[in-house]
């Protein structure tokens, strides 16, 4: 995150969600729903974070936060394959 903390904010959220898009397609199995929800809060925290060390303003507080991620959200976690395309794939 740190190589675009000086982008805009739209360019950053966009950033953010393609990886973590990808990140969910790659581990978004049955079964890790867990991880993937600790991923997402892990990438929110640090979001803020990093907005949160670029200002001279101080820090970027949870409800000015909270409007920049509902102007800018980011991709929730969402399992890709199922328990019954891994036993499909387990047949084969």
């Amino acid at each position: 995150m740190l190589a675009i903390r000086h982008e805009s904010l739209q360019s950053q959220a966009k950033a953010i969600d393609l990886v973590i898009a990808g990140h969910y397609r790659y581990y978004g199995v049955a079964g890790n729903s867990e991880s993937l929800e600790r991923i997402h809060r892990f990438v929110l925290r640090n979001w803020r974070r990093v907005l949160s060390g670029r200002s001279q303003r101080g820090r970027v507080n949870w409800e000015r936060y909270t409007k920049i991620l509902k102007a800018f959200p980011i991709r929730k976690p969402r399992i890709y394959v199922t328990y019954r395309d891994i036993e499909r794939m387990a047949k084969l």
